[in-house]
């Protein structure tokens, strides 16, 4: 196995753990998280940190986003009447959860066009 093919397998590998541990929030997402964080840290250590860096930056903002959905008629605190059964819950305000995912998707994007300005620069004719 090349190495290209090899980094392009690990990348993969990392992406489908990141959503495992997103889609398992509640249960083995904080297990499967740190493998998949340190199987990043590894990938980015061994090269290709100028755009890969931006795109996990950028990818972070998804559990952000995810929060501020699921909290986007907050925030409120209460109880309600379904049927014959009383609901009591606690919404919080979904303005933070924006505010961290936009900052992890601008931050994310400006090292990713940084990374790709600094690789792609020419060099001097000698």
């Amino acid at each position: 196995m090349t190495g290209r093919v090899a980094r392009r397998l690990g990348w993969t590998v990392a992406a489908l753990l990141g959503l495992l541990s997103v889609a398992g929030m509640l249960t083995i997402g904080p297990f499967v998280l740190p493998v998949a964080l340190g199987l990043v840290a590894i990938l980015l250590w061994t090269g290709g940190r100028g755009v890969a860096a931006g795109i996990v930056v950028a990818a972070a903002a998804y559990p952000f986003l995810l929060m501020a959905l699921a909290n986007a008629e907050g925030p409120v605190s209460g109880c309600r009447t379904i049927g014959a059964e009383q609901v009591c819950e606690d919404i919080l305000d979904p303005r933070p959860f924006r505010a961290v995912a936009v900052g992890c998707f601008v931050l994310g994007s400006a090292i990713a066009v940084l990374g790709r300005r600094r690789r792609s620069k020419p060099t001097p004719p000698q």
